[in-house]
Protein backbone atom coordinates (compact mmCIF):
# COMPACT_ATOMS: atom_id res chain seq x y z
CA UNK A 1 0.00 0.00 0.00
CA UNK A 2 1.23 2.92 -0.97
CA UNK A 3 0.44 6.97 0.50
CA UNK A 4 -0.09 9.45 -1.79
CA UNK A 5 2.34 12.35 -1.56
CA UNK A 6 0.36 14.42 0.31
CA UNK A 7 0.23 12.40 3.12
CA UNK A 8 2.97 11.36 5.70
CA UNK A 9 3.58 7.84 7.60
CA UNK A 10 3.94 8.54 11.25
CA UNK A 11 4.69 4.92 12.06
CA UNK A 12 7.95 5.16 13.27
CA UNK A 13 7.42 7.71 15.40
CA UNK A 14 5.47 5.07 17.47
CA UNK A 15 8.06 2.60 16.96
CA UNK A 16 11.04 4.68 17.98
CA UNK A 17 11.26 4.46 21.37
CA UNK A 18 11.12 0.55 20.94
CA UNK A 19 13.63 0.74 18.49
CA UNK A 20 16.21 3.35 20.71
CA UNK A 21 15.56 0.66 23.83
CA UNK A 22 16.64 -2.28 21.73
CA UNK A 23 19.80 -0.83 20.19
CA UNK A 24 21.03 0.33 23.68
CA UNK A 25 20.77 -2.87 25.19
CA UNK A 26 22.12 -4.81 22.20
CA UNK A 27 26.04 -5.96 22.71
CA UNK A 28 28.13 -4.17 20.64
CA UNK A 29 31.35 -6.18 18.14
CA UNK A 30 33.74 -4.16 19.83
CA UNK A 31 32.87 -3.33 23.22
CA UNK A 32 31.17 -7.01 24.25
CA UNK A 33 29.17 -4.86 26.20
CA UNK A 34 26.20 -3.33 25.80
CA UNK A 35 26.30 1.00 25.40
CA UNK A 36 23.82 0.71 27.91
CA UNK A 37 26.31 -0.87 30.36
CA UNK A 38 29.26 1.24 28.70
CA UNK A 39 27.98 4.35 30.17
CA UNK A 40 27.85 3.06 33.90
CA UNK A 41 31.67 1.97 33.93
CA UNK A 42 34.53 4.69 34.02
CA UNK A 43 36.85 3.03 31.66
CA UNK A 44 35.34 0.92 28.95
CA UNK A 45 38.30 -0.89 26.32
CA UNK A 46 37.73 -1.49 23.33
CA UNK A 47 38.96 -3.75 20.44
CA UNK A 48 39.75 -2.51 17.19
CA UNK A 49 37.99 -2.25 14.38
CA UNK A 50 40.20 -3.54 12.34
CA UNK A 51 43.55 -6.29 13.56
CA UNK A 52 46.69 -4.88 13.08
CA UNK A 53 49.62 -5.69 10.81
CA UNK A 54 52.36 -6.93 12.64
CA UNK A 55 53.39 -6.73 16.17
CA UNK A 56 52.09 -3.84 18.38
CA UNK A 57 53.27 -2.24 21.83
CA UNK A 58 56.15 -3.65 23.17
CA UNK A 59 57.08 -6.01 20.76
CA UNK A 60 56.64 -2.99 18.23
CA UNK A 61 60.33 -1.98 16.82
CA UNK A 62 61.15 1.92 17.82
CA UNK A 63 62.48 3.78 15.79
CA UNK A 64 65.70 5.76 17.39
CA UNK A 65 66.03 9.31 18.26
CA UNK A 66 69.44 9.65 15.55
CA UNK A 67 66.74 8.57 12.12
CA UNK A 68 65.76 11.45 10.26
CA UNK A 69 61.91 11.45 9.27
CA UNK A 70 59.47 13.53 7.46
CA UNK A 71 55.54 13.40 8.29
CA UNK A 72 52.43 12.51 6.44
CA UNK A 73 50.77 15.97 6.13
CA UNK A 74 47.21 16.61 6.39
CA UNK A 75 45.02 17.68 3.87
CA UNK A 76 45.42 21.21 3.48
CA UNK A 77 48.15 21.51 5.83
CA UNK A 78 51.07 22.85 4.27
CA UNK A 79 48.65 25.22 1.64
CA UNK A 80 45.73 25.83 3.94
CA UNK A 81 42.48 25.13 2.44
CA UNK A 82 41.16 22.02 0.36
CA UNK A 83 44.04 19.69 -0.89
CA UNK A 84 44.95 19.65 -4.59
CA UNK A 85 46.86 17.32 -6.94
CA UNK A 86 49.88 19.51 -6.39
CA UNK A 87 50.37 19.63 -2.70
CA UNK A 88 52.59 17.98 -1.44
CA UNK A 89 52.18 14.84 0.64
CA UNK A 90 55.05 14.69 2.96
CA UNK A 91 56.45 17.62 4.98
CA UNK A 92 58.99 20.01 3.32
CA UNK A 93 61.02 19.64 6.37
CA UNK A 94 63.27 17.04 7.59
CA UNK A 95 62.85 15.88 11.44
CA UNK A 96 64.45 13.59 14.25
CA UNK A 97 62.36 11.82 16.55
CA UNK A 98 62.14 13.99 20.02
CA UNK A 99 60.18 11.97 22.34
CA UNK A 100 58.32 8.06 21.58
CA UNK A 101 55.84 6.98 23.97
CA UNK A 102 55.17 3.15 24.12
CA UNK A 103 51.97 1.72 25.99
CA UNK A 104 50.47 -1.97 26.05
CA UNK A 105 48.19 -2.68 23.25
CA UNK A 106 48.74 0.76 21.49
CA UNK A 107 50.80 1.60 18.11
CA UNK A 108 54.14 3.44 19.60
CA UNK A 109 53.95 7.41 19.55
CA UNK A 110 56.61 9.68 18.30
CA UNK A 111 56.94 13.48 18.43
CA UNK A 112 59.46 15.43 16.17
CA UNK A 113 62.11 18.03 16.95
CA UNK A 114 63.77 19.92 13.77
CA UNK A 115 67.18 21.58 14.27
CA UNK A 116 65.84 24.48 15.51
CA UNK A 117 63.77 23.50 18.34
CA UNK A 118 60.58 23.56 16.65
CA UNK A 119 58.37 20.73 15.13
CA UNK A 120 54.57 19.86 14.99
CA UNK A 121 52.73 19.64 18.05
CA UNK A 122 50.74 16.51 16.95
CA UNK A 123 52.26 12.95 17.74
CA UNK A 124 52.68 10.12 14.70
CA UNK A 125 52.93 6.84 14.50
CA UNK A 126 55.34 4.89 12.28
CA UNK A 127 53.32 4.58 9.21
CA UNK A 128 52.64 8.25 8.84
CA UNK A 129 56.41 9.01 9.02
CA UNK A 130 58.74 8.49 6.02
CA UNK A 131 61.97 7.60 7.17
CA UNK A 132 64.67 9.44 5.11
CA UNK A 133 68.53 7.18 4.57
CA UNK A 134 71.19 8.77 6.17
CA UNK A 135 73.60 8.55 2.86
CA UNK A 136 70.43 11.10 0.96
CA UNK A 137 72.09 14.33 -0.10
CA UNK A 138 68.81 16.72 0.76
CA UNK A 139 67.85 19.34 -1.94
CA UNK A 140 68.98 23.15 -0.83
CA UNK A 141 67.00 25.24 1.88
CA UNK A 142 65.30 27.48 -0.51
CA UNK A 143 63.59 24.61 -2.77
CA UNK A 144 61.82 23.69 0.72
CA UNK A 145 60.57 26.56 1.46
CA UNK A 146 59.31 28.03 -1.62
Amino acid sequence: MRLPPTERCRAWVKNLPIFLVELDNSVTRLLDISPAEARKKEHVFAKPSKPRKGPIGFDEPRLSHDVLVRYLLKPGELEGGRKRATDCNWSPQIYHIRESLVQKNQPVLYWLIDGEGNGPKRSFVREKLQIIPPDTELPPRWVLTN
